[in-house]
């Protein structure tokens, strides 16, 4: 018996190859959602996702593996894609990640364009990504 149903949920979650964001990955898949999973490490993912498929998806694809630095605005972007492509777009978003995900991330998962000039850790005065200001 399941406390949530999260059947039709898309989730994106970083740093969900290990430890608590494995353990995340799976509780979401359990609960009906579909995942969008990150790590650095590409292999990792795929072998996680293919996991959660084979385990939670009943025979569909419920699991994305997706590379990502954090620290790479481009990575990021990159990120928030499969679960638009794929699943339709994103509900929920863990930042199990050790670094956290920051606002222009979490933005662009949400569709939206981190604005000019955003001074948050993850933009610097051009737009460039940074993390000198932290």
């Amino acid at each position: 018996m399941s406390l949530f149903d999260l059947s039709g949920k898309v989730a994106v979650v970083t740093g969900a190859t290990k430890g608590i964001g494995l353990g995340i990955v799976q509780a979401l898949a359990e609960a009906g959602a579909k995942v969008v999973l990150s790590s650095r490490d590409q292999s990792a993912c795929d072998e996680v996702a293919a996991d959660l498929d084979k385990q939670y998806g009943r025979g569909e694809v419920i699991a994305k593996g997706v590379a990502c630095d954090l620290d790479k605005l481009e990575d990021v972007e990159r990120l928030a894609e499969p679960a638009r492509e794929a699943f339709g777009g994103v509900d929920i978003l863990v930042a199990g990640g050790s670094k956290g995900i920051g606002k222009a991330a979490a933005l662009l998962l949400a569709g939206e364009k981190c604005p000019p000039g955003d001074r948050s850790p993850w933009s610097g005065p051009e737009g460039e990504t940074t993390h000198d200001e932290r």
